[in-house]
Parts: structure tokens; C-alpha cells; sequence
């Protein structure tokens, strides 16, 4: 039987630099190239499972085509060989930041296209911060304002609690955090858009109040931010301590 399964390889052998021979001529083969062809050939060779001939015929004509396949011809006479099983480079996992246990993670359908919108998103988060710090029990105003918020129907524009955006707003943190935002320092996360492009918003506190950052959703540490909006603090009003 050995004579026939040499005679068998040797058919495919033919067959595979047949292949070879029909392709553009660029020039002779590298040494690699041909010392990995024929060692993928020679294994081949040297596999000899107790089975069928029929079965032997479908395995091996497969391994040889693909050891030819794996052999480029680019344009140019550049030559390439693609036989080498190492394993690939594993991928790094994305940066992220802890939230704030405080921070809101809101998702909104809004799109977001200017500077008046985004201050609008910080204020809010500004007064109801401040509110949750310091609820006043004499104030029947803040109380009512609230009931309103509460009953108002909502929209897809409305921002809505999601702790399941929380896993997107680690990794937009780790981006504001190479643009000067400290993690900590974070009221609120919102997912939406920022002129038709899905986007983060974060509301940080600063010493004048606070900043909005509004990143892309899909940003890496060392991306730009889409934009930077300065929110000073809400004013006091008269008689209020």
C-alpha cells in the first residue's frame, strides 16, 4: 500500500505545482517560501492514518491546496507566504474608570447639536445635585418642580436612568480622564448624540460650577473631545440660605 499512497501524494504534489506554475511569473520564490512549502508538504506526507483510501484522498488534497493557497502573488513581484500558525496577538481589553457610586447613568434619544443644549444638560444635573445634597423641607417650590418632572410625559428625548449603559460610561471616563476629567469628580453620564453621532455626555464639577465633555461613544484614551461647555453655578436666589 505504501507504494500506492506515494504515487497518490505525488499526483497531488503535481497537481499543487501545477497550480504554482500557472500563476503570473514574478521572479524565482524566496528560499523561506520554499523551504515552508515543502516541510508542509513533507508533513503531509508523513501523516499516515489507519482509514480509508477514499478518506485519505478528501484529507490530504485539502492540506496540500491550502499550503499551495497559502502562498501570495502580489503585484509588484513582492511575495508572501501565509503558512505561519503562530498564535495571533491577543487584543488588549478596553480602558475604563469607575463610575461614582453618585454619578446618574441616563440614556437619551436627543441629539445634541449645540452649546445651549448641552449647558441645559448640566444645569439640570447642577440644581438636582444640589437639591439631593440639601433638600429644603420649607420649600414648597422645589417640591412642586419635582411632582412636574415626575408626572411629565415622556419622549424618546427624555433622559432616562439606565445602570445598564454603565459598562459604556466606564470606558468614556477613561477617555475624559486623559482630558483632565477626575472620575470623581463626575455627576452624570448621558448616552446620546451629539449632531447625528452616538456620543457621551459627562457633567463634571469644577471650582466655577461645572463642565459638560461630550466624546464620542466609541472613543479611545487620547481622542479628542466632540466639545467642552463651561456651566457656572446656578445663581442663589434672594433670601435663600
Amino acid at each position: 500500500m505504501g507504494d500506492f499512497e506515494d504515487e497518490e501524494l505525488s499526483a497531488q504534489e503535481r497537481r499543487v505545482r501545477a497550480l504554482l506554475r500557472g500563476s503570473a511569473d514574478v521572479g524565482p520564490m524566496p528560499a523561506d517560501v520554499v523551504a515552508r512549502l515543502e516541510q508542509a508538504l513533507e508533513q503531509a506526507r508523513e501523516q499516515t492514518p489507519v482509514t480509508s483510501l477514499a478518506a485519505r484522498r478528501r484529507r490530504r488534497l485539502p492540506r496540500l491546496v491550502a499550503a499551495a493557497a497559502g502562498v501570495a502573488v502580489l503585484g509588484g513581484g513582492a511575495v508572501f507566504a501565509a503558512l505561519d500558525h503562530t498564535a495571533s496577538t491577543p487584543v488588549a481589553a478596553p480602558s475604563t474608570e469607575q463610575v461614582p457610586p453618585s454619578a446618574k447613568l441616563l440614556l437619551s434619544g436627543k441629539d445634541y447639536a449645540d452649546a445651549a443644549a448641552v449647558q441645559d444638560l448640566a444645569e439640570d444635573t447642577l440644581e438636582e445635585d444640589s437639591g439631593a445634597a440639601a433638600p429644603d423641607a420649607t420649600s414648597g417650590l422645589s417640591g412642586d418642580r419635582e411632582r412636574k418632572l415626575l408626572n411629565a410625559p415622556s419622549s424618546e428625548e427624555s433622559a432616562t436612568s439606565d445602570p445598564s449603559q454603565r459598562p459604556a460610561a466606564e470606558r468614556v471616563l477613561a477617555c475624559t480622564k486623559q482630558l483632565g476629567v477626575d472620575p470623581d469628580s463626575v455627576l452624570s453620564v448621558t448616552i446620546a448624540s451629539w449632531r447625528q453621532e452616538p456620543a457621551a455626555l459627562v457633567v463634571h464639577r469644577v471650582d466655577e460650577g461645572a463642565e459638560v465633555v461630550v466624546v464620542d461613544l466609541d472613543c479611545t484614551p487620547g481622542d479628542e473631545a466632540y466639545s467642552r461647555v463651561a456651566v457656572p453655578l446656578p445663581e442663589t436666589e434672594p433670601g435663600a440660605s
